[in-house]
């Protein structure tokens, strides 16, 4: 590290402008590219190939993402007095007892996130002189970068009951409850995070869950409403929906034959390490559909009951902070090391071959979890 990491374009800054030396060894080789590998050298097909299933990783790009600065974060967890009990005094009276707030602290693990590939120098070879080979170490490389984003995607939106470990925590896990632990019967801890218990009772680290213990219901207005209010009721400022293909179509079917109003639309969003963010009197951006204004992004990886769940995210800047209330706390942002002959050092990789990995090292942080709401139990 050459500098003090604080924000996320200092992050950007030490992870891709002052480059990461490719000069180091990397010596994994459990499934090298080689010549004689399927599909990779062909005498008739020419040297093009095309992934024959969904790469995306929508959930992944439109998350906030920022610089770690801490491992770990305190929050309030109850209020000095409870809303309601009163504070009014009589007349002269003597000055009342002094009260406190509830203080916890949270701690998080840093996870990394690495995957790597190999080409033999045939190969890179091959691919140079002949339209026949595909794979060469930067064919090789693009891909393994799509399938690094796709992957982390996919642990982004891991069930609630698949504890995480060295993964990336899930949105599932983020947004649950101890009334879900109880009405889905989940597994005492499946919903614990950030080594906070949510099995004993009802706690500031709930999020709101709209379900209807494990059996599926279609989807509604009704249930969606009752989110956004539940949200917007537990101090929430929703700023994304995430859901599935599935989900999205019966989101539309149900708001389409609407004659009077529609709540369902479309805007055009940019993502970027801020997140997904609207745009305003610009004529640029991708297209997506919006509910009561929040953009809907769809995600093949959002986790299914019978058709995918819901979650409204509140991914805006807590007040004061410069955290959001959800996003991805990255302690270097995802990077890529080649080794091998073509980066000039055959001999330390000790192979006449060529190596890349592709690493990250972060977390998914909620630091406010009432502000997250889903709906589960769909068909």
């Amino acid at each position: 590290m050459t500098q003090r990491i604080r924000t996320i374009k200092d992050l950007e800054l030490e992870s891709y402008s002052l480059g990461v030396p490719n000069d180091g060894a990397v010596t994994k080789s459990d499934a090298p590219i080689l010549s004689t590998t399927t599909g990779m050298l062909s005498k008739v097909f020419g040297a093009q190939a095309w992934a024959q299933f969904n790469q995306e990783a929508n959930v992944q790009g439109a998350l906030p993402k920022y610089a770690w600065t801490h491992s770990g974060f305190r929050i309030i967890s109850a209020r000095a007095v409870a809303i309601g009990s009163g504070a009014g005094q009589a007349e002269s009276t003597a000055i009342p007892d002094t009260v406190k707030p509830t203080a916890a602290q949270v701690s998080l693990t840093v996870k990394t996130f690495a995957m790597s590939t190999e080409v033999s120098q045939v190969q890179e070879l091959l691919s140079r002189s002949s339209d026949d080979a595909f794979f060469n170490i930067n064919r090789a490389l693009e891909y393994l970068q799509a399938e690094f984003n796709e992957h982390l995607n996919k642990q982004l939106l891991g069930d609630v009951d698949t504890v995480a470990g060295n993964s990336f925590e899930s949105m599932d896990r983020v947004i649950s409850s101890y009334s879900e632990l109880t009405n889905l019967s989940l597994t005492a801890g499946d919903s614990d995070i950030y080594g906070l218990d949510r099995d004993a009772a009802a706690s500031f680290a709930d999020a709101y869950v709209n379900d209807a213990a494990g059996t599926d219901r279609v989807y509604t207005d009704a249930l969606q409403q009752t989110l956004f209010q539940n949200v917007l009721t537990n101090g929430g400022d929703p700023s994304v929906i995430f859901t599935g293909h599935d989900t999205g179509a019966a989101m539309h079917n149900a708001y389409a034959p609407s004659l009077r109003y529609s709540l369902l639309g479309e805007a055009k969003v940019t993502m970027s390490v801020n997140g997904v963010q609207t745009l305003n009197g610009i004529d640029t951006g991708i297209t997506v559909a919006t509910w009561a204004g929040l953009p809907v992004i769809k995600s093949k990886d959002v986790f299914q009951d019978t058709i995918s769940r819901i979650y409204m995210a509140d991914t805006h800047m807590n007040p004061g902070v410069d955290r959001p209330k959800l996003g991805l706390s990255m302690l270097q942002l995802p990077t890529f090391q080649v080794a091998g002959i073509e980066s000039g050092n055959a001999p330390a990789l000790g192979k006449l071959a060529n190596e890349a990995v592709v690493w990250t090292y972060g977390e998914l942080v909620c630091t406010k979890f009432k502000a997250q709401g889903k709906i589960r139990d769909l068909k």
